[in-house]
Formats: C-alpha cells, sequence, structure tokens
C-alpha cells in the first residue's frame, strides 16, 4: 500500500530552507534542550523518585517516569522563558516521517522539543527505564533501531536517549554502554 502524504508534509514541504533550518536550529538548541532535560531530572529525582521503593512491581513505570519528567521540563521551561521561544517540549509526538501507510499509527517521540515554525522539526528524546546496569538489552536496541538506523531525528541530526537507571551506579551502567 502507497503512503499519503501527511497535513504537515504538504503544509511545510521539505526543501533547502527547510533542510538548513532544522539543523540549525538544532545546533544552536541543543545546549539549552540537554540543560532542561537534566535539570528537570534533577527535581524528579529530589521529589516523587526519593519516596518510591524500587524493589516492588510497579504498573507503567516507564511512562509514569516520562510524563512526570517531561511535566518539569515544562514547569522549567515555562518559568524561564514565559513561553517566549522559538520551541516548546512535548511528549508522546507523532513521528510521520517513518510512518507505515494508514491505518497504521506512526511512532512517537517519548519526550521532544518541537519548533514552533515547523513542527515536523523535532529534537527528540526517548527514554527506557534500566532496572539495574547490565540489563541493557532494550536501551541498547532504541539506540540501535532508532538512532544508529537513522529513523528518530530525521531532520535535525541530534537527539538524546534517557536511561531510568532503578539500582546500582550510573558509572558500571556508562561501562556497559561504551562496551
Amino acid at each position: 500500500m502507497t503512503r499519503r502524504a501527511a497535513f504537515r508534509e504538504q503544509a511545510w514541504p521539505d526543501d533547502q530552507v527547510f533542510a538548513e533550518l532544522a539543523l540549525d536550529w538544532s545546533h544552536s538548541a541543543s545546549t539549552q534542550i540537554l540543560d532542561w532535560l537534566w535539570r528537570a531530572f534533577e527535581a524528579l529525582r529530589a521529589g516523587p523518585v526519593a519516596r518510591v521503593d524500587f524493589t516492588k512491581p510497579l504498573d507503567q513505570l516507564e511512562r509514569d517516569f516520562t510524563d512526570l519528567h517531561f511535566k518539569e521540563i515544562q514547569r522549567l521551561w515555562a518559568g524561564e522563558t514565559g513561553g517566549a521561544t522559538t520551541f516548546y517540549p512535548d511528549h508522546e509526538i507523532p513521528e510521520f516521517e517513518s510512518r507505515q501507510p494508514a491505518p497504521a499509527q506512526p511512532p512517537a517521540y517519548d519526550l521532544g522539543f518541537v519548533l514552533y515554525a515547523n513542527p515536523r522539526i523535532i529534537w527528540p528524546i526517548e527514554a527506557k527505564v534500566v532496572r539495574k546496569p547490565s540489563a541493557l538489552t532494550a536501551y541498547l536496541a532504541d539506540v540501535r533501531d532508532k538512532f544508529v538506523a537513522g529513523i528518530a531525528a530525521p531532520f535535525v541530526g541530534q537527539a538524546a536517549m534517557i536511561g531510568y537507571l532503578l539500582a546500582g551506579e550510573a558509572a558500571e551502567l556508562f561501562a556497559g554502554l561504551e562496551t
């Protein structure tokens, strides 16, 4: 079945200006995006994360984490910009570029920052719960299948991958990622 054009693809078509805008914006915005991402996580970690017993089974943990992380990002973004920026945070953002033909739903980014001038241009963030440093299979699958494969961040060439580590040391996790 042939995939028809999406609304956004007609409203904001690909051209040289589109490509340059996506790269220029993503490079200029990445430091601010990562700053909000980290500070929002630190607020989440100091607040609700500190009150949860992760040794007990929890339903929808990744979705819950990501939703609360988004709300912290949104709080920082709104407080520091008053909404007067060229881009905004969002979550569960449909990614239309790699979609299958209808009736399939497009994949979605867990979090991201969207350019107001062109909502096809998204700085994506994927998130995974990592139960312990040695349990990297799902995390690495997302890295390989979305980022290394070039599916995520089709226009901006930059993205982030979050690992919500529940137990163990971050240094051990990074050693596993490096391998």
